[in-house]
């Protein structure tokens, strides 16, 4: 700590308690959206979360669940607050030893001040204050990070290998809360290489050996897989699910997506690669910048790079240390943003303190060179930045706190707690979309004990026997795998009508509306509207149960519309969002055309989606449903809005169809089968058209080039059935 100890501690002690006690007062209440219920769950249960499974997170979570304060969804939110502020106090002691290191301002009071206003910025942006108040992994995650940075520059100040072998130890244990702090090793083992060579004590043989030991936090994934908790996430207690968990293949189409984007569009060759290289470069650079810029503001990108140069100017090693964080961190991460760019926003942060540190010392040199030679006054500049700094960072909390604030927000319980409650009493629940929700309502308060839980997306596992097992299972009665061969999407739609009609017979079988699900699998004609978005197996087929469903579950929306917050809860619509396509997918399989228009008006009015696709389902249901003339003016608009797309053109070919126009339509599906000839449905209604016509040799061609394009059995189930039409 610089000169008097009693300034740093003030100082650490403002940063935490400030920004906790906001923290804390923002706080959510109980469980929320997105993550929040399944890290909830898996820290109460010590279940696996979803990759990469994140065993240091739930441990820690776990801990704080025993102290008797609040919910247990509040205890675990709160962990978020806790460690988000601590994490505040590193970045500043962090800032200060970086500052040091860099040789940066002589005075005591610059170099507090350059420390402390990066830190009380990254405090109060959105970002991190949003997560500081929610169950998730990023506060954990910056909190290692900083801690990281500071252990290294420590070893560096000091000269104590302990500090190193500590850093090393804590980098293990840090990739067990977030896997993803693995893509630093370069930028570590650089730094180290770096210092060694300027006589920096260490041993990397002991550093890789306590890496290690922090490391075997992953052995909580087979160990607590085996005891088959309600949260089980890729069945790590396998091999082939461990390494599905430890890499994190369920996001990896969207990983480092700048460089795939650049590297499908330039090609194979090596002149292309290397400028698909360094295209995804530019542009995870733009993104990062422009993320920058709008989370904290175009002045930290500016202190970012003035800082950057001043540090390669005095410790080039430590430039490229950050710059190894930074490029893979918005690399990967192109595109989210946000919490996601925690390590990096560290970076900026550090950076910027020595830019504003620079700044002030010379400022202050300024104005002892000018008062020297005059007599008059001089402006002290110091002192202007300071104050407007502080202007600036001060107004951040008050700017920020409605949309942080989670305080009164119960949206993430009320809005499907109401629905769990109306389950048939013992019945057995295939949570598809809600499942987060119903384990944490069930695992956490216990609120249906009657009711057996199976996640609806284990069935489309490559191997289901191995998610329903008679342990985990011991009320079910579960298909004898050896009777099915399970190596296609029709042998795991065999196991499951199995596995349903086994047990419709004592229990009833419930699912919620699941638009993926009812995709892969033809479960329309098994499964029919009962409560709100609850579906049961076996109902029958009534367009207006199925409108009362959807009635009931507009009414929930709506009571939930009025709740306090719920305006700055990006993730609550997206729940939504979740529930109406798949109402209005399901009404369109059963043909009900009034009930699918009703789901498609309040995807229109409620959830804005107003694209192409929306056009197509409005105007094909009108055509379908024998209103032509209305289907006209919404065609019409389409053709304004999206000419010559793929959509368009199949709308305009359903309309010409019907006005008994066969040949013309054939002649566009055509085109619309050019524009997108991976499609399957085109090919479907082009057999159709075509069998109008009376040409069904071309209509059979035509049915066996969909067969071949179909994705799932759902549109495998659509070629059987038009086959079946044709003599």
């Amino acid at each position: 700590m610089p000169g008097n100890a009693g300034p740093t501690i003030v100082a650490l002690a403002a940063l935490f308690f400030i920004p906790w006690l906001i923290y804390l007062s923002s706080l959510s209440p109980t469980v929320g959206f997105k993550d929040s219920p399944e890290f909830i769950d898996t820290a109460y249960m010590l279940g696996i979360s979803h990759p990469a499974g994140f065993p240091t997170y739930n441990l820690t979570a776990k801990a704080a669940t025993f102290i008797p304060l609040g919910s247990i969804a509040f205890r675990v939110n709160a962990v978020s607050a806790f460690i988000a502020a601590l994490t505040l106090s590193a970045l500043f002691l962090a800032s200060l030893k970086f500052l040091q290191i860099c040789q940066s301002a002589k005075e005591t009071r610059t170099l507090f001040l350059s420390a402390l206003a990066p830190s009380t910025l990254l405090a109060f942006a959105l970002p991190f204050w949003s997560n500081a108040v929610k169950a998730e992994v990023y506060s954990l995650n910056a909190f290692f990070i900083v801690v990281l940075m500071y252990l290294l520059f420590l070893w560096k100040e000091r000269g104590d290998a302990r500090f190193l072998f500590a850093a090393a130890f804590l980098y293990g244990l840090s990739a067990g809360n977030h896997a993803t702090v693995g893509m630093y090793l370069p930028a570590i083992v650089a730094l180290y290489f770096f210092w060694k060579r300027e006589a920096a004590p260490g041993s990397l043989t002991a550093c890789v050996a306590l890496f290690l030991l922090g490391l075997s936090v992953y052995l909580y994934l087979p160990i607590r897989s085996l005891a088959e908790p309600s949260f089980d996430w890729g069945n790590p207690e396998t091999l082939s699910g461990f390494f599905y968990q430890v890499t994190d293949r369920k996001d990896s189409g969207v990983h480092f997506s700048a460089f795939r984007e650049a590297t499908g569009a330039a090609g194979m060759a090596w002149f292309s690669a290397l400028v698909s290289f360094f295209s995804g470069v530019v542009s995870a650079t733009a993104f990062f910048i422009k993320d920058i810029a709008m989370r904290f503001s175009p002045l930290m990108v500016a202190g970012a790079a003035f800082g950057g140069w001043m540090c390669w100017k005095r410790r080039p090693a430590l430039l490229i240390f950050f710059l190894l964080i930074v490029l893979p961190n918005a690399g990967f991460f192109k595109g989210w943003g946000g919490e996601s760019f925690f390590p990096s926003y560290i970076v900026v942060a550090l950076l910027s303190s020595l830019a504003l540190s620079e700044a002030l010392e010379r400022m202050q040199g300024y104005r002892t060179d000018k008062e020297s030679v005059s007599e008059k006054p001089v402006l002290n500049w110091a002192r202007m930045l300071v104050l407007i700094l502080a202007v600036w960072i001060g107004t951040r909390p008050i700017v920020n706190f409605p949309q942080a604030d989670r305080s009164e927000m119960y949206a993430g319980e009320t809005l499907l707690k109401p629905i769990f409650l109306a389950l048939p009493d013992d019945s057995i629940f295939l949570a598809g979309i809600s499942w987060f929700h119903f384990f944490y309502h069930n695992d956490v308060e216990r609120l249906r004990d009657d009711v057996t839980g199976v996640r609806a997306w284990d069935f489309l596992e490559k191997y289901p026997p191995e998610y329903l097992t008679k342990r985990r299972f011991p009320d079910l009665i579960l298909p004898d795998a050896s009777a099915h061969v399970l190596d296609s999407r029709l042998g795991a739609w065999n196991y499951l009508q199995d596995f349903m009609k086994s047990n419709a017979s004592k229990r009833t079988i419930v699912t919620d509306q699941n638009l993926t699900f009812f995709k892969e699998f033809p479960l329309d004609q098994d499964f029919s509207p009962s409560r709100s978005v609850m579906m049961a197996y076996g109902g029958a087929d009534d367009p207006e149960a199925g409108r009362r469903a959807l009635e009931e579950f507009k009414r929930i929306v709506e009571r939930e519309l009025s709740r306090p917050g719920i305006a700055f809860e990006k993730n609550w619509i997206n729940k939504i969002a979740y529930y109406f396509p798949s109402f209005a997918a399901y009404f369109r399989q059963r043909e009900q055309w009034d009930n699918e228009r009703e789901a498609l008006k309040v995807m229109h009015d409620f959830l804005g989606v107003r694209d192409a696709p929306w056009f197509y389902k409005m105007t094909s249901n009108l055509i379908a449903d024998g209103r032509a003339q209305d289907a006209q003016g919404y065609l019409e608009r389409m053709e304004k809005k999206f000419p010559g797309q793929f959509e368009t053109l199949m709308a305009r070919a359903w309309l010409l169809r019907a006005e008994q126009k066969t040949g013309a339509a054939i002649e566009i599906y055509q085109d619309a089968a050019d524009l997108r000839p991976e499609a399957s449905n085109v090919y479907l209604e082009m057999a159709k058209t075509l069998a109008l016509e009376g040409r069904k040799n071309e209509a059979l061609e035509a049915l066996e080039q969909s067969r071949a394009r179909a994705v799932n059995l759902y549109e495998w189930s659509e070629v059987d059935a038009v086959s079946a039409t044709l003599p």
